[in-house]
């Protein structure tokens, strides 16, 4: 009797065990799929937020470009001057902050890594990189600026081989690529223009 006494109160302290981890099993899967259902509605949001990130991307661009073309500044000097302001508005950056060192940060961004390496690909390894867009800048300045005549390809930027070099141009090249403006490319080796 005393045996079947111990058995029977080790059966039910099992059961109780039993049905305890049963009850932690039951709650371990309740968190695990509030977990998975919160990791999915992050995934959600992460994705709208990219969404929304390309969206107000292409808009600013479409507004860049509609601004330089309606100030009649859509040129290489006035892609220039319109991404040196937004840089220029940047937090501890000053009016007064040298364009060369404007690139040079710029260049050593996550946003900027794109244009670094298309320059890089363009430029001798002697080269810097913020060297050749300041020069870009200069040249366009000190030369007669060559700007869209009315109605014709109002709508792209000119790069041309005279009032810069062919790797000037070049230059020039990455920067409406990286910007993402519409350019055409008028090199003197070249037969066809190149329309992008």
């Amino acid at each position: 009797m005393a045996v079947e006494l111990f058995v029977l109160t080790e059966r039910s302290r099992l059961q109780d065990e039993r049905s305890q981890l049963m009850d932690e099993r039951s709650q371990l899967q309740n968190e695990r799929s509030q977990i998975l259902e919160r990791a999915h509605k992050a995934e959600l949001q992460a994705q709208r937020t990219a969404t929304e990130v390309l969206k107000i991307s292409t808009v600013a661009k479409e507004r860049g470009t509609e601004l330089l073309r309606h100030y009649g500044l859509l040129n290489m000097r006035g892609v220039f001057e319109y991404h040196e302001g937004l840089m220029r508005m940047q937090p501890g950056v000053s009016s007064s902050t040298p364009r060369r060192d404007l690139w040079k940060a710029y260049l050593r961004t996550i946003e900027g890594r794109g244009l670094a390496e298309c320059l890089s690909s363009v430029l001798d390894k002697f080269t810097e990189p913020e060297a050749a867009l300041t020069q870009v800048y200069r040249d366009l300045s000190d030369g007669v600026h060559v700007s869209v005549a009315p109605g014709t390809l109002q709508d792209k930027v000119q790069i041309v081989e005279g009032p810069l070099s062919a790797k000037q141009c070049m230059i020039a090249k990455c920067m409406c690529e990286h910007f993402q403006y519409s350019y055409v490319l008028h090199l003197t080796k070249q037969v066809p223009d190149l329309v992008l």
